[in-house]
Parts: C-alpha cells; sequence; structure tokens
C-alpha cells in the first residue's frame, strides 16, 4: 500500500477500536539502545520504564520474522548438543547433558514460536533470555536457575488466560500497515494483523 493508504486506514478505525501507535526513529533509537534492558523489564512483568519503549521492544519481540529467530535459535542449541565438541572454540558451548535432558521442552518451545498463536511479550522476552545469557543454564552449571526451571517459566508466561483476548493498543512496527502488533489486555498476549483497524481474528 501507498502511504496515503496507512493514513485512511488509521482514520477509520471502527469506535472502541484505539488509533494504531506509530514509532519514530528518536523511539526506535533508544530501544535499539536499551532492548537488553527492555527485555528484562518485559521477562520480570516490570511495569517500570518508558511504556512506549517496552511497547516496541514487545512488538519487535512479537514480529513473526523474530519468533522464527528465536526458533531457529533454540533447535541450533539442541543440535550442538547432540554434537561432539571442538576441542578449542572461542564460543562458549551449551551444557550438552542439560540441554539433551530438555531436548523435548526446546523443541516443543521452538514449535510453538513457529505457529501462528499468540505468545505473550514476556514469554518471548524469557525465551529471549534464555538464549542470550551467557551465565544462565544453557551454558553454566552455576547458574541461579536450572534449565528445566527457566522453561516452566517460560511456560508460565506462554500459558493461555483466554479467549477471547481483548486486543488493544496497536502499534504499527512497519512502514506498511500490514505490520500491526496487537497486545491482549488481559494476558499480555501479542499477534499480529494485517488491517490497522482490524484486531486479529476480526471479521471483516
Amino acid at each position: 500500500m501507498k502511504p496515503a493508504a496507512i493514513r485512511r486506514s488509521r482514520g477509520i478505525a471502527p469506535p472502541g477500536i484505539p488509533l494504531p501507535e506509530r514509532a519514530g526513529w528518536r523511539l526506535r533509537l533508544r530501544v535499539l539502545l536499551h532492548r537488553w534492558a527492555l527485555d528484562g523489564e518485559l521477562a520480570r512483568e516490570c511495569p517500570g520504564g518508558e511504556a512506549a519503549e517496552q511497547r516496541l521492544r514487545a512488538a519487535q519481540l512479537a514480529d513473526p520474522r523474530h519468533r522464527r529467530r528465536l526458533a531457529r535459535a533454540l533447535r541450533k542449541v539442541v543440535a550442538k548438543a547432540d554434537e561432539r565438541a571442538p576441542l578449542f572454540s572461542s564460543v562458549v558451548p551449551v551444557r550438552r547433558a542439560a540441554v539433551s535432558a530438555r531436548r523435548e521442552a526446546l523443541l516443543g518451545v521452538a514449535e510453538r514460536l513457529e505457529g501462528r498463536a499468540p505468545i505473550s511479550a514476556t514469554a518471548l522476552a524469557r525465551v529471549q533470555t534464555l538464549l542470550r545469557d551467557g551465565t544462565g543454564p544453557l551454558y553454566n552449571g552455576f547458574s541461579e536457575r536450572s534449565l528445566g526451571e527457566m522453561l516452566w517459566w517460560i511456560a508460565d508466561a506462554s500459558a493461555e488466560r483466554c479467549p477471547p483476548h481483548d486486543w488493544v493498543r496497536p502499534v504499527l512496527t512497519g512502514l506498511a500497515p500490514d505490520r500491526v502488533m496487537w497486545t491482549c489486555a488481559q494476558c499480555g498476549a501479542s499477534a499480529h494483523s494485517g488491517d490497522a483497524a482490524a484486531p486479529p481474528g476480526a471479521r471483516m
């Protein structure tokens, strides 16, 4: 669609549906610089900090492309556990025994990420934390949490507390109006729709 079509779609939102929020470059830059801190806030369900920054970061995490990247990273972790570890490597090795013991659970999370069902920003941030934390249970045998505890932590935030979802706070995540991320006010799940005036699952 042309930019003009975006403006028209923003102006015909049905009563009760808020107009989508568009992130400016300054906000995007702040989120880029503080993304790991924002992931920590979302993972801990911390309401502090800048609400606009948290909403944009939640939208980025919920983007289907990012969900697929997280899924690929989890599958890569499982594949590495199946391989023979090299004698010398600059890459932090995964804990093969721990990962192998939780293989099916990790693959289950990857499969959920690859699906189309809504997942809360909290759960997505927790997956992100699991993957990137070098002191966490994927890589460190002395981590404060075991890998099993981390997976339960993710599952707790992934549990369906709806439907029906109460979709609010639409965020335009791209230049085109087919990248609209909605957040459920009840359970925090996130999902995309192809129309700024229609929440996910809405009948047109």
